[in-house]
Protein backbone atom coordinates (compact mmCIF):
# COMPACT_ATOMS: atom_id res chain seq x y z
CA UNK A 1 0.00 0.00 0.00
CA UNK A 2 1.30 3.03 -0.73
CA UNK A 3 1.80 5.93 1.22
CA UNK A 4 -0.74 8.43 -0.65
CA UNK A 5 -3.20 5.37 0.21
CA UNK A 6 -2.41 5.81 4.37
CA UNK A 7 -2.67 9.25 3.93
CA UNK A 8 -6.01 9.54 2.45
CA UNK A 9 -7.18 6.75 4.84
CA UNK A 10 -6.04 8.61 7.90
CA UNK A 11 -8.17 11.88 6.30
CA UNK A 12 -11.08 10.09 6.04
CA UNK A 13 -11.16 8.11 9.37
CA UNK A 14 -10.16 12.17 10.70
CA UNK A 15 -12.97 13.13 8.87
CA UNK A 16 -15.58 10.73 10.11
CA UNK A 17 -14.82 10.83 13.25
CA UNK A 18 -15.12 14.74 13.85
CA UNK A 19 -18.56 14.18 11.65
CA UNK A 20 -19.63 11.58 14.51
CA UNK A 21 -18.36 13.59 17.33
CA UNK A 22 -21.39 14.54 19.39
CA UNK A 23 -20.05 18.61 19.75
CA UNK A 24 -19.57 18.33 15.62
CA UNK A 25 -23.44 16.94 15.42
CA UNK A 26 -25.11 19.77 17.75
CA UNK A 27 -23.49 22.49 16.47
CA UNK A 28 -24.75 21.22 13.30
CA UNK A 29 -28.13 21.03 15.05
CA UNK A 30 -27.46 24.64 16.47
CA UNK A 31 -26.03 26.35 13.23
CA UNK A 32 -29.55 25.26 11.87
CA UNK A 33 -31.63 26.94 14.92
CA UNK A 34 -29.49 29.46 14.46
CA UNK A 35 -30.24 30.11 10.85
CA UNK A 36 -33.73 30.20 12.39
CA UNK A 37 -33.32 33.20 14.74
CA UNK A 38 -30.99 34.82 12.82
CA UNK A 39 -31.56 33.93 8.62
CA UNK A 40 -35.42 34.17 8.71
CA UNK A 41 -35.54 37.57 10.04
CA UNK A 42 -32.46 38.91 8.07
CA UNK A 43 -34.37 37.65 4.73
CA UNK A 44 -37.71 39.59 6.28
CA UNK A 45 -35.44 42.64 6.87
CA UNK A 46 -35.35 44.43 3.14
CA UNK A 47 -38.81 43.66 2.98
CA UNK A 48 -40.41 45.11 6.22
CA UNK A 49 -37.93 48.01 6.12
CA UNK A 50 -39.29 48.77 2.91
CA UNK A 51 -42.93 48.28 3.28
CA UNK A 52 -42.82 49.64 6.94
CA UNK A 53 -41.01 52.59 6.27
CA UNK A 54 -38.55 53.89 9.27
CA UNK A 55 -41.36 54.81 11.67
CA UNK A 56 -43.28 51.21 11.36
CA UNK A 57 -39.88 49.59 10.85
CA UNK A 58 -38.69 51.06 13.85
CA UNK A 59 -41.99 50.47 16.38
CA UNK A 60 -41.38 46.80 15.58
CA UNK A 61 -37.50 47.08 16.51
CA UNK A 62 -38.35 48.68 19.44
CA UNK A 63 -40.63 46.17 20.64
CA UNK A 64 -38.35 43.22 20.23
CA UNK A 65 -35.69 44.91 21.76
CA UNK A 66 -38.12 44.88 25.08
CA UNK A 67 -39.33 41.37 23.96
CA UNK A 68 -35.69 40.37 24.23
CA UNK A 69 -35.13 41.71 27.62
CA UNK A 70 -37.92 40.07 28.82
CA UNK A 71 -36.91 37.13 27.66
CA UNK A 72 -33.51 37.65 29.91
CA UNK A 73 -35.69 38.29 33.18
CA UNK A 74 -37.74 35.33 32.43
CA UNK A 75 -34.95 32.38 31.00
CA UNK A 76 -33.27 33.97 34.16
CA UNK A 77 -29.67 32.33 33.26
CA UNK A 78 -31.47 28.96 33.18
CA UNK A 79 -29.66 28.89 29.35
CA UNK A 80 -26.37 28.33 30.87
CA UNK A 81 -26.74 27.29 34.59
CA UNK A 82 -29.79 24.80 34.03
CA UNK A 83 -27.80 23.49 30.80
CA UNK A 84 -24.81 22.84 33.24
CA UNK A 85 -26.99 21.01 35.86
CA UNK A 86 -28.62 18.59 33.73
CA UNK A 87 -25.67 18.18 31.76
CA UNK A 88 -23.90 17.12 34.97
CA UNK A 89 -26.75 14.88 36.19
CA UNK A 90 -28.52 14.13 32.63
CA UNK A 91 -28.17 10.27 33.63
CA UNK A 92 -30.04 10.83 37.20
CA UNK A 93 -33.61 10.11 36.47
CA UNK A 94 -34.65 11.76 40.06
CA UNK A 95 -32.43 14.70 39.78
CA UNK A 96 -33.37 15.79 36.86
CA UNK A 97 -36.72 15.78 37.27
CA UNK A 98 -36.11 18.04 40.37
CA UNK A 99 -34.08 20.08 38.07
CA UNK A 100 -36.81 20.92 35.29
CA UNK A 101 -39.81 21.05 37.62
CA UNK A 102 -37.70 23.77 39.91
CA UNK A 103 -36.85 25.51 36.77
CA UNK A 104 -40.34 26.35 35.55
CA UNK A 105 -41.38 26.78 38.83
CA UNK A 106 -39.30 29.68 39.08
CA UNK A 107 -40.30 31.00 35.41
CA UNK A 108 -43.88 31.35 36.31
CA UNK A 109 -42.78 33.67 39.23
CA UNK A 110 -40.52 35.46 36.39
CA UNK A 111 -43.06 35.66 34.21
CA UNK A 112 -44.86 38.02 36.32
CA UNK A 113 -42.42 40.13 36.86
CA UNK A 114 -41.88 40.42 33.33
CA UNK A 115 -45.88 41.65 32.96
CA UNK A 116 -44.97 44.80 35.93
CA UNK A 117 -42.25 45.76 33.97
CA UNK A 118 -44.21 45.76 30.65
CA UNK A 119 -46.60 47.72 31.96
CA UNK A 120 -44.15 50.59 33.25
CA UNK A 121 -42.58 50.69 29.89
CA UNK A 122 -45.89 52.41 28.94
CA UNK A 123 -44.90 55.13 31.34
CA UNK A 124 -41.59 55.47 30.25
CA UNK A 125 -41.36 54.97 26.46
CA UNK A 126 -43.57 58.11 24.34
CA UNK A 127 -44.01 55.15 21.84
CA UNK A 128 -45.12 52.35 24.28
CA UNK A 129 -47.79 55.12 25.90
CA UNK A 130 -49.13 55.58 22.69
CA UNK A 131 -48.84 52.10 20.86
CA UNK A 132 -49.50 49.71 24.03
CA UNK A 133 -50.02 46.60 22.21
CA UNK A 134 -46.91 46.34 20.82
CA UNK A 135 -45.76 46.32 24.89
CA UNK A 136 -48.26 43.52 25.46
CA UNK A 137 -47.26 41.88 22.22
CA UNK A 138 -43.54 41.93 23.22
CA UNK A 139 -44.66 40.39 26.22
CA UNK A 140 -46.26 37.37 24.48
CA UNK A 141 -43.66 36.91 22.54
CA UNK A 142 -40.85 36.43 25.82
CA UNK A 143 -42.97 34.04 26.89
CA UNK A 144 -42.91 31.84 23.78
CA UNK A 145 -39.31 32.10 24.27
CA UNK A 146 -38.43 31.78 27.82
CA UNK A 147 -40.48 28.99 28.37
CA UNK A 148 -38.93 26.72 25.45
CA UNK A 149 -36.61 24.22 27.20
CA UNK A 150 -34.24 24.57 24.89
CA UNK A 151 -31.55 24.35 27.62
CA UNK A 152 -32.81 20.86 28.38
CA UNK A 153 -32.17 19.60 25.19
CA UNK A 154 -28.41 21.49 25.07
CA UNK A 155 -27.98 20.02 28.70
CA UNK A 156 -28.25 16.03 27.19
CA UNK A 157 -26.79 17.08 24.19
CA UNK A 158 -29.92 16.16 21.60
CA UNK A 159 -30.05 19.57 19.72
CA UNK A 160 -31.39 18.00 16.53
CA UNK A 161 -35.01 17.79 17.85
CA UNK A 162 -35.84 21.74 19.04
CA UNK A 163 -33.79 22.94 15.66
CA UNK A 164 -35.96 21.16 13.56
CA UNK A 165 -38.93 22.24 15.82
CA UNK A 166 -37.84 25.47 15.25
CA UNK A 167 -37.08 26.29 11.77
CA UNK A 168 -40.69 24.78 10.70
CA UNK A 169 -42.35 26.99 13.50
CA UNK A 170 -40.62 30.21 12.23
CA UNK A 171 -40.21 29.07 8.78
CA UNK A 172 -44.04 29.31 8.81
CA UNK A 173 -44.12 32.21 10.62
CA UNK A 174 -41.38 34.14 8.09
CA UNK A 175 -43.62 32.60 5.48
CA UNK A 176 -46.90 34.24 6.73
CA UNK A 177 -45.24 37.79 7.31
CA UNK A 178 -44.81 38.46 3.58
CA UNK A 179 -48.30 36.88 3.08
CA UNK A 180 -49.95 39.59 5.09
CA UNK A 181 -47.99 42.59 6.10
CA UNK A 182 -47.62 44.72 3.22
CA UNK A 183 -47.96 48.47 4.29
CA UNK A 184 -46.91 50.80 8.00
CA UNK A 185 -50.00 49.80 9.55
CA UNK A 186 -49.60 46.30 9.72
CA UNK A 187 -46.36 46.42 11.99
CA UNK A 188 -48.18 44.99 15.24
CA UNK A 189 -48.83 41.67 12.67
CA UNK A 190 -45.29 40.98 12.59
CA UNK A 191 -44.99 40.89 16.15
CA UNK A 192 -48.40 38.91 16.36
CA UNK A 193 -47.04 36.52 13.79
CA UNK A 194 -43.55 36.05 15.58
CA UNK A 195 -45.16 35.05 18.91
CA UNK A 196 -47.48 32.79 16.86
CA UNK A 197 -44.40 30.72 15.67
CA UNK A 198 -42.81 30.99 19.17
CA UNK A 199 -45.92 29.65 20.90
CA UNK A 200 -46.24 26.59 18.39
CA UNK A 201 -42.37 25.58 18.87
CA UNK A 202 -42.52 26.02 22.84
CA UNK A 203 -45.76 23.77 23.45
CA UNK A 204 -43.67 21.11 20.98
CA UNK A 205 -40.67 21.01 22.77
CA UNK A 206 -42.30 21.38 25.95
CA UNK A 207 -44.54 18.74 25.30
CA UNK A 208 -41.12 16.35 24.56
CA UNK A 209 -39.51 17.26 28.02
CA UNK A 210 -42.52 16.42 30.27
CA UNK A 211 -43.20 13.10 28.44
CA UNK A 212 -39.34 11.90 29.31
CA UNK A 213 -38.82 13.76 32.60
CA UNK A 214 -42.28 14.41 33.97
CA UNK A 215 -42.37 17.35 36.10
CA UNK A 216 -44.21 17.84 39.12
CA UNK A 217 -45.87 21.06 40.50
CA UNK A 218 -42.01 22.01 42.77
CA UNK A 219 -41.98 22.97 46.31
CA UNK A 220 -41.29 26.69 47.40
CA UNK A 221 -37.79 25.59 48.81
CA UNK A 222 -36.51 24.02 45.01
CA UNK A 223 -38.32 27.28 43.53
CA UNK A 224 -35.99 29.04 45.82
CA UNK A 225 -32.94 26.56 45.12
CA UNK A 226 -33.72 27.29 41.41
CA UNK A 227 -33.41 30.86 41.85
CA UNK A 228 -30.03 30.97 43.84
CA UNK A 229 -28.79 28.11 41.50
CA UNK A 230 -29.35 30.51 38.78
CA UNK A 231 -28.71 33.84 40.07
CA UNK A 232 -24.98 34.31 39.04
CA UNK A 233 -25.76 33.62 35.56
CA UNK A 234 -28.49 35.49 35.29
CA UNK A 235 -26.67 38.23 36.89
CA UNK A 236 -24.48 37.95 33.94
CA UNK A 237 -27.05 37.47 31.34
CA UNK A 238 -28.56 40.42 33.31
CA UNK A 239 -25.65 42.73 32.92
CA UNK A 240 -24.70 41.89 29.15
CA UNK A 241 -28.21 43.18 28.47
CA UNK A 242 -27.27 46.39 29.56
CA UNK A 243 -24.80 46.49 26.09
CA UNK A 244 -27.12 44.20 23.75
CA UNK A 245 -30.77 44.27 24.33
CA UNK A 246 -31.18 47.42 26.39
CA UNK A 247 -29.06 49.47 23.93
CA UNK A 248 -33.02 49.91 21.25
CA UNK A 249 -34.55 50.28 24.35
CA UNK A 250 -32.31 52.68 26.25
CA UNK A 251 -32.21 55.05 22.37
CA UNK A 252 -35.63 54.48 22.20
CA UNK A 253 -36.02 56.96 24.94
CA UNK A 254 -34.43 59.80 23.50
CA UNK A 255 -35.07 59.62 19.84
CA UNK A 256 -38.58 58.73 17.82
CA UNK A 257 -38.84 55.44 16.04
CA UNK A 258 -37.47 56.20 12.91
CA UNK A 259 -33.72 57.42 14.03
CA UNK A 260 -34.27 53.83 16.30
CA UNK A 261 -34.15 52.14 13.07
CA UNK A 262 -31.17 53.61 12.11
CA UNK A 263 -28.80 52.23 14.75
CA UNK A 264 -31.32 48.90 15.66
CA UNK A 265 -31.28 47.96 11.76
CA UNK A 266 -27.43 47.99 11.90
CA UNK A 267 -27.37 46.38 14.50
CA UNK A 268 -29.54 43.61 13.35
CA UNK A 269 -26.88 42.84 10.30
CA UNK A 270 -23.67 42.94 12.82
CA UNK A 271 -25.59 40.16 14.86
CA UNK A 272 -26.63 38.33 12.04
CA UNK A 273 -22.83 37.84 11.24
CA UNK A 274 -21.83 37.31 15.01
CA UNK A 275 -24.26 34.64 15.34
CA UNK A 276 -22.59 32.06 12.80
CA UNK A 277 -20.24 31.67 15.74
CA UNK A 278 -22.61 31.58 18.48
CA UNK A 279 -23.55 28.04 17.59
CA UNK A 280 -20.26 26.54 18.01
CA UNK A 281 -19.73 28.02 21.41
CA UNK A 282 -23.24 26.50 22.39
CA UNK A 283 -22.17 23.36 21.72
CA UNK A 284 -19.25 23.50 22.69
CA UNK A 285 -20.01 25.02 26.26
CA UNK A 286 -21.53 21.49 27.68
CA UNK A 287 -18.52 19.90 26.44
CA UNK A 288 -16.22 21.84 28.20
CA UNK A 289 -18.10 21.92 31.63
CA UNK A 290 -18.28 17.74 31.62
CA UNK A 291 -14.55 17.43 30.41
CA UNK A 292 -13.07 20.55 33.19
CA UNK A 293 -14.86 17.71 36.25
CA UNK A 294 -13.79 14.77 34.30
CA UNK A 295 -10.59 15.44 32.35
CA UNK A 296 -8.97 18.80 32.76
CA UNK A 297 -5.74 18.09 30.19
CA UNK A 298 -8.50 17.33 27.32
CA UNK A 299 -10.69 20.79 28.59
CA UNK A 300 -7.60 22.80 28.02
CA UNK A 301 -6.59 21.64 24.71
CA UNK A 302 -9.75 21.94 23.37
CA UNK A 303 -10.03 25.11 24.56
CA UNK A 304 -7.14 26.96 23.38
CA UNK A 305 -8.02 25.13 19.86
CA UNK A 306 -11.14 26.78 19.80
CA UNK A 307 -9.99 29.54 20.98
CA UNK A 308 -7.99 30.56 17.91
CA UNK A 309 -10.62 29.75 15.78
CA UNK A 310 -12.64 32.13 17.02
CA UNK A 311 -10.80 35.14 17.06
CA UNK A 312 -9.55 34.20 13.64
CA UNK A 313 -13.37 33.98 12.51
CA UNK A 314 -14.09 36.95 14.53
CA UNK A 315 -11.54 39.64 13.04
CA UNK A 316 -12.77 38.06 9.26
CA UNK A 317 -16.38 38.91 9.76
CA UNK A 318 -15.84 42.08 11.42
CA UNK A 319 -13.77 43.40 8.39
CA UNK A 320 -16.01 41.49 5.65
CA UNK A 321 -18.65 44.21 7.91
CA UNK A 322 -17.12 47.00 7.86
CA UNK A 323 -15.88 46.96 4.46
CA UNK A 324 -19.29 45.79 3.10
CA UNK A 325 -21.46 48.34 5.19
CA UNK A 326 -22.69 50.85 2.18
CA UNK A 327 -24.04 47.85 -0.14
CA UNK A 328 -25.26 45.87 2.95
CA UNK A 329 -27.48 48.58 4.52
CA UNK A 330 -28.56 49.61 0.93
CA UNK A 331 -29.58 46.06 0.38
CA UNK A 332 -31.00 44.81 4.04
CA UNK A 333 -32.55 48.64 4.62
CA UNK A 334 -33.01 50.31 1.49
CA UNK A 335 -32.08 53.77 0.27
CA UNK A 336 -34.36 55.28 3.10
CA UNK A 337 -31.90 54.01 5.91
CA UNK A 338 -28.58 55.77 4.29
CA UNK A 339 -27.79 57.89 7.97
CA UNK A 340 -27.38 53.91 9.14
CA UNK A 341 -24.11 52.93 7.02
CA UNK A 342 -21.61 54.38 9.16
CA UNK A 343 -23.32 53.20 12.48
CA UNK A 344 -22.98 49.29 10.45
CA UNK A 345 -19.01 50.77 9.97
CA UNK A 346 -18.72 51.00 13.78
CA UNK A 347 -20.92 48.42 15.08
CA UNK A 348 -18.27 46.03 12.68
CA UNK A 349 -15.65 46.18 15.21
CA UNK A 350 -18.28 44.82 17.75
CA UNK A 351 -17.92 41.06 16.00
CA UNK A 352 -14.26 40.23 17.05
CA UNK A 353 -14.63 42.01 20.45
CA UNK A 354 -17.77 40.16 21.78
CA UNK A 355 -16.58 36.73 19.93
CA UNK A 356 -13.53 36.91 22.25
CA UNK A 357 -14.39 38.09 24.92
CA UNK A 358 -17.83 35.69 25.20
CA UNK A 359 -15.39 32.59 24.17
CA UNK A 360 -12.67 33.58 26.73
CA UNK A 361 -15.82 34.30 29.83
CA UNK A 362 -18.22 31.37 28.58
CA UNK A 363 -16.08 28.61 27.53
CA UNK A 364 -13.22 28.99 29.76
CA UNK A 365 -14.15 31.05 33.09
CA UNK A 366 -17.60 29.98 34.12
CA UNK A 367 -16.63 25.64 33.40
CA UNK A 368 -13.86 26.61 36.26
CA UNK A 369 -16.60 28.58 38.65
CA UNK A 370 -14.81 31.90 38.05
CA UNK A 371 -18.75 33.25 37.94
CA UNK A 372 -17.82 35.94 40.47
CA UNK A 373 -15.24 37.67 38.48
CA UNK A 374 -16.77 37.06 35.12
CA UNK A 375 -19.75 38.64 36.84
CA UNK A 376 -17.93 41.29 37.91
CA UNK A 377 -16.80 42.81 34.46
CA UNK A 378 -19.75 42.25 32.70
CA UNK A 379 -21.30 44.57 35.36
CA UNK A 380 -18.82 47.05 35.08
CA UNK A 381 -18.87 46.73 31.41
CA UNK A 382 -22.84 47.12 31.75
CA UNK A 383 -22.73 50.36 34.03
CA UNK A 384 -20.08 52.12 31.46
CA UNK A 385 -22.20 51.36 28.53
CA UNK A 386 -25.28 53.02 30.35
CA UNK A 387 -23.39 55.63 31.01
CA UNK A 388 -21.81 56.37 27.53
CA UNK A 389 -25.42 55.31 25.98
CA UNK A 390 -27.16 58.48 28.36
CA UNK A 391 -23.83 60.90 27.26
CA UNK A 392 -24.39 60.04 23.43
CA UNK A 393 -27.40 58.91 22.76
CA UNK A 394 -29.26 62.00 23.38
CA UNK A 395 -26.40 63.92 21.70
CA UNK A 396 -25.40 61.83 18.49
CA UNK A 397 -28.11 59.41 18.77
CA UNK A 398 -27.73 56.31 16.81
CA UNK A 399 -23.95 56.81 16.20
CA UNK A 400 -23.18 57.50 19.77
CA UNK A 401 -25.22 54.29 21.01
CA UNK A 402 -23.07 52.30 18.43
CA UNK A 403 -19.62 53.79 19.83
CA UNK A 404 -20.40 52.98 23.09
CA UNK A 405 -21.21 49.91 22.25
CA UNK A 406 -18.18 49.15 20.88
CA UNK A 407 -16.44 51.03 23.46
CA UNK A 408 -18.08 48.39 25.80
CA UNK A 409 -17.32 45.12 24.14
CA UNK A 410 -13.28 45.97 23.88
CA UNK A 411 -13.43 46.50 27.21
CA UNK A 412 -14.95 43.15 28.04
CA UNK A 413 -12.70 41.07 26.05
CA UNK A 414 -9.46 43.14 27.63
CA UNK A 415 -10.75 42.38 31.11
CA UNK A 416 -11.55 38.48 30.87
CA UNK A 417 -7.89 38.41 28.85
CA UNK A 418 -6.36 39.97 31.62
CA UNK A 419 -7.83 37.81 34.19
CA UNK A 420 -7.30 34.75 32.72
CA UNK A 421 -3.23 36.02 31.91
CA UNK A 422 -2.88 36.73 35.70
CA UNK A 423 -3.84 33.03 36.28
CA UNK A 424 -1.99 31.76 33.26
CA UNK A 425 0.40 30.04 35.98
CA UNK A 426 -2.51 28.11 37.67
CA UNK A 427 -3.76 27.22 33.84
CA UNK A 428 -0.54 25.71 33.02
CA UNK A 429 -0.18 23.38 36.33
CA UNK A 430 -3.89 22.48 35.45
CA UNK A 431 -2.80 21.59 32.14
CA UNK A 432 0.52 19.90 32.53
CA UNK A 433 0.13 18.61 36.33
CA UNK A 434 -3.51 18.17 36.57
CA UNK A 435 -3.21 20.45 39.61
CA UNK A 436 -5.96 22.31 41.34
CA UNK A 437 -7.08 25.74 39.84
CA UNK A 438 -6.57 28.40 42.31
Amino acid sequence: MSWSSIARGQVRHLVLAAVRHPVARNAVALYAARAVNYVFPLILVPYLARVLKPSGYGMVLLAQSLAIWLTLIMEYGFVLSATREVARHRREREHLRDIVSSVLGAQLLLALTAACLTVASGFFVDAFRAEPGFAILAWLIAISQAFAPVWYFQGIELMTYPATVNVIAKGLATGATFLWVGRPEDAWKVLALQGMGGFVAMWILFGKMAREVRPSWPSAGKVKAALRMGWPLFFYRGAASLFTTANTFVLGVFVPPERVAFYAGPEKIAKAMLSTLEPFGQALYPRMTRLAAEDEVKAGRLGRAALGLVATLGMVLGFVTWAGASPFVRLFLGDDYAPAIPVLRVLAWVIPASALGNFLGIQWMLPYGMDRVFNTIIASSGVLNIALALVLAPTRGPLGMATAVVATEALIALSAFAVLWRRRAALLRLIHYRGRLT
